[in-house]
């Protein structure tokens, strides 16, 4: 399977868990966003993990997911792992999910009640996906030392260095 394939699999199977998880009994708790859907955004390769953003109508988080062949998540679930993204570290929690290996996930926003409707929580999404994938623009080098000029009157000048 290819890496890319990997992670559109896990996204879909992630996608289709947090909607039977929302029909059968987020529906209609107070925390959940009425105007947003499940899905699932920027899914991919990341180092040993697949990593993307689960948005559901009560959080928004990164996600990280062991890829074949990597090594499985052994935190215990609840355990803080940190994970270096090209923007940074990171910090995640170890999660059991029914169906799943251990996932690490990262909260972005919960609740979800700041979105006026699913476009907008997409977009914020998408760019949050950027924002993380992107490694932080280089500190611009500092100037270098200015030479120190020392003041010279008139006098000096027409002197031009000789000694008075």
């Amino acid at each position: 399977m290819t890496d890319d394939l990997e992670a559109t699999r896990l996204a879909e199977r992630l996608k289709e868990h947090f909607e039977e998880l929302y029909e059968r009994c987020m529906k209609d708790m107070p925390i959940c966003n009425p105007h947003l859907r499940v899905a699932c955004v920027g899914f991919c390769p990341h180092g040993d993990f697949n990593l993307g953003i689960v948005l559901t109508p009560w959080f928004m988080n990164v996600c990280a997911s062991p890829r074949a062949g990597a090594p499985k998540v052994e935190d215990r679930p609840g355990a803080t792992r940190g994970l270096t993204l090209p923007t940074g570290n990171v910090d995640f929690l170890a999660t059991d999910l029914d169906g799943f290996d251990r996932l690490l996930f990262a909260s972005l926003f919960s609740p979800m009640d700041n979105f006026g409707d699913h476009a907008a929580a997409l977009a914020t999404a998408e760019a949050a996906m950027d924002a993380l994938m992107k490694a932080p623009e280089p500190a611009p080098s500092p100037e270098p030392p200015r030479k120190e000029t020392v003041a010279m009157d008139r006098r000096a000048f027409f002197r031009l260095g000789r000694r008075a």
